[in-house]
């Protein structure tokens, strides 16, 4: 069954941290103090249905969305992980003419609207990604779908409910960086802990063991679909109300992110990018 925040759409730095000293940044949680030397800036094009405005105004949906983008930040540096989101802009977008009944037809409709000259722009940038913010009155999210996320080698699309919670943005940031959900919730959706059975033969190189989110203290990490989500990746590294939120083999995905900020980094500086933020 799918349940919030599904993510399994088949679409298509220097740190350092030092393991005698602990931060407390949220009430409850310990982790290793990390120094985190030139983030890597990654930025968010917004692009806000018109069916959105409904009862809310632009500034309303612009105030909205940088709620989601410090959220984010706030659990990236939580988790000592070299990112940071940007707002790139909110732009609004007519898709009265269009039937958004899945995420494919989503991509297909604001593509459309935008053009895929518009498109494969923010596409040709590494560190820049897009998401379509849905109103109520389409089909896709109906139920408790509230969120997901491209799946591919680089992704950069992301489609999300207007009204949704203030992790579901960094959730599906996750997924385009391969972290998963928890082994409790995976075994319920694909019947097993282990993806590859589960998943093309392209996506094989990108599954890691420990990408996976904890439960711990009564709630669970970022990833997992526990009713209290934590602000942080598991981590070995992290607990929470003296509870440890990761396991080295079976619940790391604050590794995930940070190889991916490694990996995103590398891309960057092959076409010329720098990471400092404009």
């Amino acid at each position: 069954m799918l349940r919030k925040y599904l993510s399994f759409a088949a679409l298509a730095g220097v740190l350092s941290v030092s393991g005698c000293q602990s931060k407390s940044i949220s009430r409850g949680m310990k982790a290793p103090v990390c120094n985190i030397d030139k983030p890597v800036p990654t930025y968010v094009h917004f692009f806000v249905a018109n069916e959105a405005l409904k009862g809310r105004s632009q500034q309303e949906n612009h105030t909205q969305m940088q709620f989601w983008v410090n959220y984010s930040n706030w659990v990236l540096e939580n988790s000592c992980i070299p990112m940071t989101r940007n707002v790139a802009e909110v732009t609004f977008v007519d898709l009265s003419d269009h039937y958004v009944l899945d995420f494919s037809s989503a991509h297909y409709s604001l593509e459309s609207v935008l053009g895929a000259d518009r498109i494969s722009q923010i596409r040709q940038q590494s560190n820049h990604y897009y998401a379509l913010i849905l109103g109520s009155e389409n089909t896709f999210f109906k139920g408790d779908l509230h969120g997901q996320a491209e799946r591919a080698p680089h992704g950069h699309f992301i489609a999300l409910r207007y009204n949704t919670s203030q992790h579901v943005l960094e959730h599906e940031f996750g997924h385009l960086a391969w972290a998963e959900h928890d082994t409790e919730t995976l075994k319920e959706q694909v019947g097993n802990n282990d993806l590859t059975e589960s998943s093309a033969v392209w996506e094989w190189p990108y599954i890691k063991p420990y990408a996976r989110a904890y439960l711990c203290a009564n709630g669970g990490t970022i990833m997992s679909y526990a009713p209290k989500r934590r602000p942080f990746y598991s981590s070995p590294q992290i607990s929470f109300n003296g509870e440890v939120c990761g396991n080295a083999k079976a619940g790391d995905n604050a590794r995930v992110l940070r190889d991916y900020a490694q990996r995103l980094r590398e891309r960057m500086a092959s076409v010329g990018q720098g990471v400092a933020i404009n």
